[in-house]
């Protein structure tokens, strides 16, 4: 209720940056700070400054109690941040696709093995009427993650916007070969199948 306090928070976390810029934990608390606050610049910004530090030194890296990170920093990393760039595309306004944009490109520069950014990029491009280009982040997605089933799906669904229809269904199919994974998609997979099989021959 007092505003005073997520500022005050904000400064407390500013300085801990500055002093300690190892500390992932506490990056990733300013960011989540200045998301709730909807200083949505500040928060991209913190998140690119992690970024750069961790693309410049990831075995530096740490959380609470000085402890490494509980995996790899290209892999903690990038999925840490995932939340935030998802929140900014599901926003669906130019200032925070080009905020999205600007992360995920900072993203990829860091961390260009990891598939997550490409996706939202790929998201981005369609939504902007960009099917090719879309269609081209997706298959490097699928090149970093080939048994991803969300990039499987999203791959279909492009390809099936460039009308090629054959290989929606080899990239639909592929959800299907996954063991252990969510019903859920798998019936979407079916489904989608089932869509592009009623369309129109290539």
């Amino acid at each position: 209720m007092n505003p005073e306090i997520p500022k005050r928070a904000v400064n407390i976390l500013l300085e801990g940056v500055r002093r300690f810029p190892e500390r992932a934990d506490i990056a990733l608390g300013l960011a989540h700070v200045q998301q709730k606050m909807g200083s949505q610049p500040e928060c991209v910004q913190t998140l690119i400054n992690l970024l750069a530090f961790a693309r410049k030194d990831p075995e530096s890296l740490r959380l609470k109690k000085n402890d490494r990170l509980p995996t790899e920093a290209n892999q903690f990393i990038p999925e840490a941040i995932q939340g935030y760039s998802a929140e900014l595309y599901q926003s669906e306004s130019a200032e925070s696709d080009a905020l999205c944009a600007r992360l995920c490109d900072a993203t990829i520069e860091a961390f260009p093995d990891h598939p997550f950014a490409y996706n939202i990029k790929a998201a981005l491009a369609s939504a902007a009427g960009k099917q090719d280009e879309a269609l081209g982040l997706l298959k490097t997605a699928h090149l970093k993650a080939p048994d991803d089933p969300l990039i499987l799906l999203n791959l279909g669904d492009a390809y099936m916007k460039a009308d090629q229809h054959t290989k929606a269904k080899e990239s639909y199919g592929g959800v299907l070969k996954i063991k252990d994974i969510d019903e859920s998609l798998k019936d979407q997979a079916r489904d989608a199948i089932q869509n592009a099989e009623s369309g129109p021959r290539e």
